[in-house]
């Protein structure tokens, strides 16, 4: 293949597949599912509300404890966290793409740290994209960082000694902590802190993909 045709078809990639025929439509992907996992959740306790489950004795371990209580807790946890690890591999990939593209010598894995520290390190570094890391917006993403660890880590169980942590996770409406035990709290999130940090992540990514694009310009 001609090496300028090589180049164009890379930089075309880079530059816009990635994010208008990519990310772009993963994010509405997500949208689309905690919409309807709202439907679903709140379809299901209606149906239940007004039967009676004979088989169950303790509520505990009823339908309207499992839809009101448990589900939700299980799917916007591994909700969240999908919408997170869809920012790592996204800010993963961009490096990679802008590597390839305008030829640097560093790769990513030659940048010490990992996940989302490691891939905006390289950003700013390597490919002088420095704006979407200097936001209040990126501040956010620290944040969620840190509750995603304690989610990840332990399952959401967060000692009371981590005050920073929990500080954190104080400054969101939509985040719960609730008592664990005597040394413990526990995270519970819900749909709208979902919805939050997908509207975060998407900014993010549309500023790193708009000073890509003026960085370009510029070159």
């Amino acid at each position: 293949m001609d090496e300028d045709i090589k180049k164009e078809l890379e930089d075309s990639f880079t530059y816009h597949f990635f994010f208008n025929h990519g990310v772009y439509d993963e994010f509405i992907h997500y949208e689309d599912l905690i919409n309807e996992t709202e439907k679903f959740l709140k379809t299901k306790y209606s149906e239940i509300s007004n039967s009676k489950d004979d088989d169950i004795i303790d509520e505990r371990f009823g339908k309207k404890m499992q839809y009101t209580e448990i589900f939700p807790e299980i799917l916007w946890k591994s909700i969240f966290l999908s919408i997170y690890f869809l920012l790592e591999n996204s800010l993963d990939q961009i490096c990679k793409n802008l590597r390839k593209s305008n030829s640097y010598n560093l790769t990513l894995k030659d940048i010490s740290g990992n996940g989302i520290f490691r891939s905006s390190l390289y950003l700013k570094k390597v490919c002088n994209l420095k704006a979407p890391f200097e936001s209040n917006t990126w501040t956010e993403i620290n944040n969620f960082n840190k509750i995603r660890n304690v989610l990840v880590h332990s399952d959401g169980i967060l000692s009371k000694s981590v005050t920073d942590t929990i500080k954190i996770c104080k400054k969101y409406n939509q985040i719960e902590l609730k008592e664990y035990d005597e040394d413990n709290f526990i995270i519970e999130i819900n749909s709208e802190f979902c919805k939050f940090s997908l509207k975060k992540i998407e900014k993010t990514i549309t500023h790193i993909h708009s000073e890509m694009q003026n960085h370009k310009k510029n070159i």
